[in-house]
């Protein structure tokens, strides 16, 4: 029995799965659940409490809840868990490029998966409970499947896919329109071409896809009610084009030169090059030609038209979310990769290069210093003057340091230069806004890839709750509470307490040992309580794209936000020296209402 020997292009591909996978796990569970993930985790814990909290209720997210709930049917829920399957689905989708390598040419396709592994906004995505992480990775991996020959894994993907919520009708319609533009304009890219010689293949992938879908929508014919959710997916997108949501377009357009520079001035200059190359035939790499002629113009156009109906779909549809732009980072990468890939092997006279590419990457430095310096710079019109100045003859070096280069040697090394050290500069940046939107900052409302609303104090209400419960019965989460709002991510919160109630208001003669109502709210007995608010949902606190001081939030992240408060309302008998002694009829004030010590938890 022969075994394949591990190759350096396989090494590789491991290498991204694995950086890949570490960032979209590390810390996976830190951040608390908000509103929209808190939605999707608390169908999972029904269905995997089998029928203890009620019947479950499914949405049209079956492969999410559905394997979501199997993890929480035998481990406990928690955040971590809750998060699992998106995470994972995003670090396989790391490892999709293998697929299109016969066409990308392999340098093309490592450098496709190393993009996809450290991309800000696909990492913030994978750690997105329920978010369109699961489409976007089945439906991609569907597509390359396909065109790698692999009919029934192809359709095993269609089938996964298509269960992972209104998500996949984006992606779904930016391929049909993709598809059709391209005949119009006289594209004939075989591996997407149906023929009686792809018959067969189709049938595999077909019922392939009708087994999958079957099987996990019903959860192995456990939990029939799956399919019925599946098919809920088309009205609930269609109802999504009758339901504005609260961020704007410019919003979602700001985003990709925020976190996706690279990939952006990548993906246009591979674009131009395609252009190009219709009146210049020997446009494209070598390797790349030698990988597929198609590779030269219409790989790259299908590309870009992917990505340009994808945008198009995102940016229309008036319940937009930011993370909704996970769709077309896929073909972004794809056409940043095939641009990168071209100066990635080692010439004569590359020394020249790599000193051109250090000096742009440390005037790239000295660049992002004074920018920062200019958002903490006050109203002093000469320090203002001379920062400016500062940033203009930083951008003037690095053109004058790439024409003498083009002057003295040649253009070729010049431009590999340039590339090099464009790449690295903007590749530190790339790590660096990936990390702060995924580790330092994670869900938090300054950032763009964040849902709305983010979650505020959560961590610390949850902390101040079994301190409470401690204190009242000797265990976290054994007393009672009442809570008067409707919240998914109280839901979530609350749902390891078995005594926990969500009632507008206490039934008449009950007096819960904790009360959570809105900062609007006063619980008729409140001289019995003590309160304490908390800051629970976070919203931007700009209207447009950027916050009015765009230097200080991209250097910073520090913008203008709207809070909305809670308040928690503890018993006074559950702090050491408390008592309800008018209760008993004992103590009244002349109004004859209980009295009580009211003010803040201490």
């Amino acid at each position: 029995m022969k075994h394949r020997r591990l190759t350096l292009e396989d090494s590789l591909y491991l290498l991204a799965f694995l950086v890949g996978f570490g960032l979209r796990f590390l810390r996976l569970g830190a951040a608390p659940l908000d509103d929209f993930e808190a939605g999707w985790a608390l169908q999972a814990l029904q269905l995997a409490s089998g029928g203890e909290r009620g019947l479950p209720v499914f949405g049209p997210q079956p492969a999410y809840i559905n394997l979501t709930g199997i993890f929480f049917a035998l481990f406990s829920a928690s955040n971590f868990l809750a998060r699992f399957w998106p995470a994972f689905a995003g670090s396989i989708l790391i490892l999709a490029p293998a697929f299109f390598r016969r066409y990308l040419g392999r340098t093309a396709a490592l450098v496709f998966a190393f993009g996809l592994a450290f991309d800000p906004g696909l990492t913030s995505v994978s750690r997105l409970a329920g978010g369109p992480m699961l489409a976007v990775a089945f439906g991609t991996l569907a597509l390359g499947a396909w065109i790698s020959d692999r009919a029934i894994l192809a359709g095993i993907f269609v089938g996964l896919a298509l269960l992972s919520g209104p998500q996949i009708l984006t992606g779904i319609l930016a391929f049909i329109l993709t598809w059709l533009v391209a005949r119009l304009l006289g594209f004939r890219w075989q591996p997407l071409e149906v023929n009686p010689e792809t018959q067969p293949r189709l049938r595999q992938a077909l019922v392939a896809a009708g087994v999958a879908t079957l099987v996990l929508a019903s959860m192995f014919f456990y939990s029939p009610q799956g399919l019925a959710a599946w098919f809920e997916t088309i009205p609930v997108y269609l109802s999504g084009w009758a339901t504005p949501g609260a961020v704007p377009a410019l919003r979602v357009l700001a985003a990709l030169p925020i976190y996706q520079p690279l990939a952006l001035i990548l993906a246009l200059v591979a674009v131009g090059g395609a252009l190009a190359s219709l009146f210049r035939p020997t446009f494209a790499s070598q390797e790349a030609l030698s990988a597929n002629p198609y590779i030269q113009t219409e790989l790259r156009l299908l590309l870009f038209l992917w990505f340009l109906f994808s945008l198009l779909l995102v940016v229309v549809y008036p319940a937009r979310q930011v993370a909704d732009l996970a769709w077309l980072l896929v073909p972004l990468w794809g056409l940043a990769a095939i641009q990168l890939s071209n100066y990635i092997s080692i010439e004569d006279g590359d020394l020249i290069s790599a000193g051109q590419a250090l000096l742009i990457v440390l005037l790239m430095i000295i660049f992002w210093l004074n920018l920062a310096g200019l958002a903490t710079t006050g109203s002093d019109p000469d320090e203002i003057q001379a920062r400016l100045g500062i940033l203009l003859s930083v951008l003037a070096l690095i053109a004058l340091t790439t024409i003498l280069i083009a002057l003295g040697w040649s253009w070729d090394h010049s431009r590999r230069g340039l590339t090099w050290g464009a790449s690295a500069g903007l590749g530190l940046y790339l790590f660096s806004v990936m990390w702060g939107a995924t580790q330092l900052r994670p869900k938090q409302a300054e950032e763009l890839w964040s849902p709305i609303p983010a979650p505020g104090q959560v961590s610390l209400l949850l902390e101040t709750l079994q301190e409470l419960s401690e204190w009242k019965t000797g265990f976290q989460n054994q007393v009672d509470v009442n809570v008067s709002l409707e919240s998914p991510a109280l839901g979530w919160l609350l749902h390891d307490f078995p005594d926990a109630h969500f009632v507008r208001e206490p039934l008449p003669g009950q007096m819960p040992s904790i009360l959570i109502t809105s900062d609007q709210e006063k619980p008729a007995l409140a001289a019995a309580y003590r309160g304490q608010d908390f800051v629970w949902d976070v919203y931007p606190g700009w209207s447009g794209g950027l916050p009015d001081n765009a230097i200080h939030w991209l250097t910073f992240r520090l913008a203008p936000l709207q809070e909305n408060h809670v308040i928690l309302w503890a018993r006074e008998d559950i702090f050491p020296g408390g008592s309800l002694e008018f209760q008993n009829g004992d103590q009244q004030d002349s109004s004859g209402q209980p009295s009580g010590v009211g003010g803040p938890i201490q």
